[in-house]
C-alpha cells in the first residue's frame, strides 16, 4: 500500500521552499525600501551590520531548507513501506539534513565568537 507518492512529496517540498523564500524576499525588500528612502538612496548602516544581516539571511534560508529536507526524509521513511532502498535513501536524507543543521549552527556560533573577540 502506497501512502504518498514521491512526486507529491517533491511538489509539496518545492512549494514549501518557494513560499518560505517568497516570505523572506518580501520582508527584506520592504525593510530595504524604508532604509533607502530615509536618506535618499544612501545606506544608513555600517558595512559590518549589512554583512551581519546578509549572513543571518543566508543561514536562515539554509536552516529552512535543511528542515524541509528533514521533514521530507521523515515522510519518505514512513512511506517507504519496507523497501530497503527507499529506507536507506530516507535515512541518508535525514542524516545529512541534521548534519547540515549542525554545521550551520556551529558556523553561526563561530561568527558570533569572532564578533565578540574582535569588537
Amino acid at each position: 500500500m502506497k501512502i504518498i507518492g514521491l512526486n507529491k512529496i517533491s511538489k509539496l517540498s518545492s512549494y514549501i521552499i518557494l513560499s518560505m523564500l517568497f516570505f523572506l524576499i518580501k520582508t527584506d525588500q520592504s525593510e530595504a525600501v524604508i532604509t533607502l528612502t530615509k536618506v535618499s538612496g544612501v545606506p544608513t548602516k555600517p558595512i559590518a551590520d549589512v554583512l551581519d544581516d546578509i549572513i543571518k539571511w543566508i543561514l536562515g534560508v539554509g536552516i529552512m531548507i535543511a528542515i524541509t529536507f528533514l521533514v521530507w526524509g521523515g515522510i519518505n521513511y514512513i512511506a517507504s513501506t519496507g523497501d530497503a532502498q527507499k529506507t536507506e535513501n530516507s535515512k541518508k536524507i535525514v542524516k545529512y539534513s541534521i548534519l547540515g543543521l549542525l554545521v550551520m549552527g556551529l558556523s553561526y556560533a563561530a561568527i558570533v565568537a569572532l564578533d565578540v573577540i574582535f569588537k
